[in-house]
């Protein structure tokens, strides 16, 4: 009889077996089920609300956001179709666009780096971003209201938090564009930079480590920037070569207009360079093995000629007219605020005429051209004043840049001179 019930029992065990293999294959498939169902359909909803909630509650106003979607075998979360509108405002009512926009974000993600890092991720590629920026009549930037921080009414902490720890494999950024308009001038100031890229690879705010970087982007029809380097973030820090080249100078003429006395009428620029920026301590920027190509630049005295572009400038009126200029060896070093040393290595013109005068008052022309209320006077040292290495080798603000200009070659240049003082 015994042997008769454990033959039984033995019996019912093997038919069970394959029975419970069948319920944990079941429930294997229920929970990648229940994976992918939370992963295509829960998950991007909830990122969507917070990612509303969390810009609404810094910038007040609510973006649109078209869609967000989750690979769950990739580990990829997709955003596509932000818009963001401009905050109320005088500055915003000119405004058809929203201020900042992007057709996609793709994040991937780098799940087991979140054990080392706070964020952590193997790709963030950024398609078509849109950026407006509007300045008023009245000088306010439209995106500094909205990025501006909420007053809070809780005090706030001395403590120091820690720097967060961001580890990105690459940076990808295409088909970007910035439009800027300024509306402080009767005829509004409009430049577009576009397109706009941006690489930038094994990003990191870890102290001590650097992200290689290449940077490309159009200003207006024709200008181009190249920057490629090396950034640092704990201390900040960059090392590189910085290229532009067919700048049209007329682009920039309103805003020198308010810190020069004289008007820019034309000129292409060419420039290139290396340098390091370093803010370990004092900020210090040095330039090296640069060069300035100038092409067909005209410089007009405004008291003296029409604001209309259209009239034809006389050759009296014209203070400088180049038509080419190339400056090699070009080494700048700047500490702090203050300009230390310009040096140049070679210095070369062809076809231009520069006109000096002096006015009835006695001034000379030239001296008022950069004439500005911005100009710093050199501090005070008095017997008590504490010093250093650092204190005695750092430039006074008000000290003269060393300049040193090795050659100068010109050609086919005439140097007028005109006194209306007699």
């Amino acid at each position: 009889a015994k042997r008769g019930l454990d033959q039984a029992m033995e019996e019912s065990a093997d038919r069970s077996a394959p029975r419970r293999g069948r319920l944990l294959a079941i429930g294997a498939l229920g929970l990648v089920v229940l994976y992918l169902v939370c992963a295509f359909f829960v998950l991007p909803s909830i990122v969507m609300d917070q990612i509303v909630r969390l810009i609404e509650g810094q910038t007040g106003v609510a973006p649109h956001l078209e869609s967000v979607s989750f690979d769950p075998f990739r580990s990829r979360l997709e955003l596509s179709g932000f818009e963001m509108s401009p905050p109320s405002g005088e500055a915003a009512s000119a405004k058809s666009e929203p201020s900042i926009a992007f057709d996609s974000l793709i994040l991937d993600l780098r799940l087991l780096g979140f054990f080392s890092a706070d964020v952590s991720l193997d790709e963030v590629v950024l398609v078509g971003p849109r950026v407006w920026i509007d300045r008023s009549a009245e000088g306010a930037f439209d995106l500094v209201d909205l990025f501006s921080p909420a007053p809070s009414e809780e005090p706030e902490s001395t403590e120091a938090d820690e720097p967060l720890i961001v580890d990105i494999g690459a940076i990808r950024v295409e088909g970007g564009v910035v439009r800027f308009r300024d509306f402080a001038f009767d005829d509004p100031f409009v430049v577009e930079l576009d397109p706009v890229s941006l690489d930038v690879e094994s990003f990191t705010t870890r102290a001590g480590r650097g992200s290689a970087y290449a940077a490309d982007l159009q200003i207006g029809d024709r200008a181009t920037v190249t920057w490629r380097g090396e950034l640092g973030l704990d201390p900040l820090q960059s090392t590189g070569s910085l290229a532009i080249d067919d700048f049209d100078l007329s682009l920039p003429r309103k805003y020198l207009a308010e810190l020069a006395r004289a008007e820019l009428r034309g000129g292409v620029a060419s420039l290139r360079g290396d340098y390091v920026l370093s803010s370990d301590g004092e900020r210090r920027l040095e330039i090296r093995k640069g060069a300035l190509d100038l092409a067909g630049v005209l410089i007009v005295d405004p008291k003296s000629v029409p604001s209309s572009e259209a009239q034809a400038v006389e050759p009296s009126q014209r203070m400088l007219d180049l038509s080419a200029l190339r400056i090699e060896g070009i080494e700048v070093d700047v500490y702090g605020d203050v300009l230390r040393s310009i040096e140049i290595e070679k210095l070369e013109g062809e076809k231009g005429r520069l006109a000096i005068r002096i006015d009835a008052d006695g001034g000379l022309q030239w001296s008022d051209v950069f004439a500005s209320e911005f100009s710093a006077s050199a501090p005070e040292v008095g017997p008590d004043s504490e010093s250093s290495s650092d204190a005695a080798n750092a430039p006074s603000p008000g000290a003269s840049p060393e300049i040193r200009i090795a050659r100068a070659d010109f050609s086919e240049f005439d140097v007028t001179f005109e006194d209306a003082s007699r």
